[in-house]
């Protein structure tokens, strides 16, 4: 057996054989007495399980006593959670060093560095575990360990505040597990990736699901307790108004029955009372009961929509000649009958003189006409020459006209 583990055994030794001064210790105080006690009070002492608190006066080591009280699940008022601040920077640093020291550092340098990322990475884990441990307990007894109702509340909104630091914790672990995962492959140092990946990066959903439980509970039980609070305001003014009020409960009268007013005064009335069938009552006259109220109250069936019937196929219903000819522009039949006249004929005609002989064509414009005309001349079976009022410039790029004068393409070629 190694040293380290001989003072281990010695130690647990010395609390079993004075366990009853430990006991006594995490009540409260203890003191010197008879010979017996002194001698176990002095043992503890030197071997650190009680610590002086006042003269002739000792306590607990106070980390006994929380090893005991996780034990236990017996925690004090506004007992806050561990914070897992310097264990990551802790981690963080061992990380550092293994990434340093891989390449140029002993064996045992590395064992010693692997050794202590495993402890610290316990340590997280085994804070994070009591952390949620005594989370659930306080909500179990409904954070029983104070008395007042305005305490049980600043407890919860402190512990709310708590638990999104506690939150804020677990994208630390996140980030720092990723960041190990990562470099670990490429440093060669697969053990470590193991290491934190199992102890830290696979428990952080269940953890931060549990977090988040605790902090819905919490949350609401803040929620209720300010309803619960202005309920009792309300309750106690309407108190403190029947107090200052005494005649809101009505007074005494002494009235003779002889007297002709008496009767009046103690007529009784009657309370109208409506029937409230019981609906989970399987009884058919019930049944029937509640069939013959609650149908005249439902909307109407909704009919079926009947088919609609094929209509009958539509007959196209061609237009005489007369509605044609009116549809059809007054310049189109004018240029078409135009190109009638002029079919097998040989005389010339002025587009211009034989528009204004045409009362349907006044209100076009002339040079409008001219232009509408003059592309189409060709496709009718015309020639069109053109007349110019004024001389034509030498280098002139756009031939001008003021008039055309049509005349039977036929003709000319005959």
């Amino acid at each position: 057996m190694s040293e380290p583990s001989d003072n281990v055994k010695k130690l647990l030794g010395v609390l079993s054989r004075h366990a009853d001064i430990v006991a006594e210790a995490f009540d409260g105080q203890v003191s010197m007495g008879d010979k017996a006690h002194q001698k176990g009070v002095e043992a503890l002492f030197e071997v650190g399980a009680i610590k002086p608190y006042d003269e002739g006066a000792y306590r607990l080591n106070p980390r006994l006593r929380e090893f005991l009280a996780d034990h236990l699940s017996s925690y004090h008022a506004l007992k806050d959670l561990r914070n897992l601040s310097a264990s990551m920077r802790q981690a963080m640093a061992i990380w550092d060093e293994m990434r340093h020291f891989v390449d140029n550092t002993s064996s045992s340098t590395m064992d010693q560095l692997y050794w202590a990322l495993d402890e610290v990475t316990v340590d997280i884990a085994y804070s994070i575990e009591q952390n949620l441990h005594m989370l659930h307990v306080l909500i179990g007894n409904k954070y029983g360990n104070v008395e007042s109702l305005q305490s049980k509340l600043r407890q919860n909104a402190r512990y709310l505040r708590q638990i999104k630091t506690f939150l804020s914790s677990m994208s630390s672990i996140t980030q720092f597990s990723q960041s190990v995962n990562e470099q670990a492959i490429a440093r060669g140092l697969p053990e470590a990736r193991m290491l934190v990946s199992r102890r830290l990066g696979s428990q952080v959903l269940k953890w931060s699901g549990l977090i988040k439980d605790a902090q819905s509970v919490i949350s609401t039980r803040l929620f209720d307790a300010r309803l619960m609070d202005r309920r009792q305001k309300l309750l106690s003014g309407v108190a403190l108004w029947l107090g200052r009020h005494k005649t809101t409960a009505g007074w005494d009268i002494e009235v003779d029955p002889a007297h002709p007013l008496a009767a009046s005064m103690l007529r009784p009335a009657a309370i109208a009372i409506r029937v409230q069938p019981d609906v989970a009552d399987t009884d058919d006259l019930i049944n029937a009961d509640l069939l013959s109220r609650v149908l005249p109250l439902l909307p109407p069936p909704k009919l079926p929509k009947r088919p609609k019937k094929p209509s009958s196929p539509q007959a196209l219903i061609e237009d005489e000649d007369e509605d044609e000819e009116e549809q059809i522009p007054s310049h189109v039949r004018a240029i078409m009958a135009l190109a009638s006249e002029l079919r097998g004929s040989e005389k010339k005609v002025s587009l211009l003189e034989w528009k204004r002989g045409r009362m349907d064509l006044s209100e076009v414009d002339d040079s409008a006409w001219l232009m509408y005309c003059y592309p189409r001349l060709a496709s009718l079976g015309l020639n069109a020459q053109m007349v110019d009022s004024k001389p034509t410039q030498l280098f002139s790029v756009n031939e001008l006209f003021d008039d055309v004068l049509v005349f039977s393409a036929e003709k000319v070629q005959g």
